[in-house]
């Protein structure tokens, strides 16, 4: 259930607004390490994952500023650089994320394996359920256009780029929500 938040989030971006987005591995770790930070920094685990999320979704707004002028291929191959600037980040800021020996004594999603299923189901039909409202209202037709033909949703008066932007920012905020659960799905053991 944790991958389905991902790909969640990836769907937005790959799917709706057809944006080649490869820097999922970073977004899904970015949000791991955050949400497991802020755990053991004493934040409660129903604050901590929205931090991640919310850590998501401001780097990949700073992803998209840097490369949300490139089209297609090279805006996928950017991306797939910027995962990897993240990973590296990860590993090497070893006063933060311990390096390549990780972090762990932070607390698990809950004390219960049943528990934390239900808590992923409930998330992932919250997900789907916003995603589809979205996707069969105005914003749902804005992306089909751009992902379509981004000219001539732009002549047709739609900001374009704009719309990546907001987008872009949505699906890494899913993204390092789903590895922020991930995370606390993995210290459960």
């Amino acid at each position: 259930l944790a991958f389905a938040v991902i790909a969640i989030g990836l769907n937005i971006t790959n799917g709706y607004l057809g944006l080649l987005n490869l820097a999922v591995a970073g977004q899904i770790g970015l949000g791991a390490y955050v949400c497991a930070v802020l755990a053991l920094e004493g934040v409660p685990v129903p604050a901590a994952l929205p931090g991640a999320a919310a850590a998501g979704g401001f780097v990949s707004a700073l992803i998209f500023a840097v490369f949300g002028r490139l089209e297609g291929f090279f805006f996928g191959l950017s991306t797939l650089a910027a995962g990897e600037i993240i990973r590296l980040l990860l590993r090497n800021l070893e006063q933060w994320t311990n390096g390549v020996r990780g972090l762990a004594g932070y607390p698990a999603l809950s004390d219960s394996a049943a528990v934390s299923f239900w808590i992923l189901l409930g998330t992932v039909a919250i997900l789907l359920a916003g995603l589809a409202l979205a996707i069969r209202g105005p914003i749902g037709l804005v992306w089909r256009a751009i992902r379509e033909n981004s000219m001539k949703a732009a002549s047709a008066g739609i900001r374009v780029h704009r719309q990546k932007l907001l987008a872009f920012t949505l699906s890494g905020a899913i993204i390092a929500l789903g590895g922020g659960y991930f995370a606390l799905l993995a210290a459960l053991g």
